[in-house]
């Protein structure tokens, strides 16, 4: 079109745009058709109107199969469709990935057409083997019941002579029980052990100091020995987690509930876990959950409601903001 009125206004006439389509016959922004054929002879100063194409009509769709929610998200943020996110169970796709597109990727769809990516929520079936993650690391717990759709509960930390320190000693179900998929499944984490003396493994020691060769007068008179001081405990360890509290607002409210039995699932690069969870009353939303942590993570919000629980809110935390 630039060409076009920069060729029109050498030849002291004009160009003016009559309308515009949409095809594939020509690249946006590029005359289309000119209303005045080529050769017609025109007046100086009259106007030659043109149609202006649009390019193709139609967009490619990305291929977000396997992507983490945030991922899709992301993708198709900037992409002018009408985008709906559904939860699916698939025995296939890893949970909070996308399981299905529809329509699918790598095919062309109008301008502001309506698309749904669905999210796996783990398999159909509502039970799920606990794996035996004891005397493995935090970090491997966690890979081991994600791969078994399940999730990281609660971590405790106690001494433990036997196992060392930082490998989980316990865990709250026991393994090869059938569980609930998504089932939060606690640990307990050796800190080592209790004193110095434990950790070299030479035993502390508990008889009582013989007596000297200095005769005793009597067995009721023998001073009791001093008791060996108790260990200090070492300092706390110091950490920079930040507490930030999140503002839970319930978004649909379900007809016949007044109250709401929910569950916060944190998810971030160390995994995903039940962060929360508990029941409200509908009137006391918006609630607020004082969540804390380092880095960034996601908080999705679940509730209960047909048998399932089913999501509600997304929210996206950087406690680095929080310092």
């Amino acid at each position: 079109m630039v060409d076009a009125a920069r060729l029109a206004e050498e030849l002291n006439i004009y160009v003016t745009e009559a309308g515009s389509l949409y095809t594939d016959e020509m690249p946006e922004g590029f005359v289309l058709e000119q209303l005045a054929a080529q050769g017609d002879m025109i007046p100086e100063g009259e106007s030659v109107p043109v149609v202006v194409s649009l390019g193709l009509d139609r967009i490619l769709i990305p291929d977000v199969l396997g992507k983490t929610y945030d991922e899709a998200f992301e993708i198709f943020d900037s992409l002018p469709f009408k985008t709906s996110i559904e939860e699916i169970n698939d025995d296939k796709a890893p949970v909070f990935t996308v399981a299905k597109q529809e329509p699918p990727g790598d095919t062309y769809a109008e301008y502001g057409a309506s698309l749904t990516i669905y999210i796996s929520i783990g398999p159909l079936s509502a039970e799920t083997e606990v794996p035996d993650v004891r005397e493995m690391t935090e970090s491997e717990a966690k890979r081991a019941l994600t791969d078994a759709n399940l999730l990281l509960g609660d971590v405790n930390y106690m001494e433990s002579p036997n196992i060392p320190e930082g490998r989980v000693i316990s865990q709250t179900v026991p393994p090869g029980r059938e569980v609930q998929s998504h089932t939060a499944v606690g640990v307990m984490i050796s800190r080592g052990p209790a004193s110095p003396s434990a950790a070299t493994g030479t035993p502390a020691p508990t008889e009582t100091p013989a007596p000297t060769e200095t005769p005793t007068p009597a067995p009721t008179e023998t001073p009791a020995p001093t008791p060996e001081p108790t260990p200090e405990p070492p300092p706390p360890e110091e950490t920079n987690e930040v507490v930030w509290p999140l503002i839970i607002a319930l978004p649909f409210k379900p007809e016949g509930l007044t109250k709401i039995e929910y569950q916060l699932i944190k998810i971030s690069a160390d995994g995903q876990w039940i962060e929360a969870s508990g029941e409200a009353e509908v009137s006391e939303f918006p609630i607020v959950i004082n969540v804390k942590g380092t880095g960034r993570a996601r908080y999705d919000f679940y509730i209960r409601y047909d048998g399932a629980y089913r999501l509600q809110s997304t929210e996206n935390i950087d406690f680095g903001d929080g310092n």
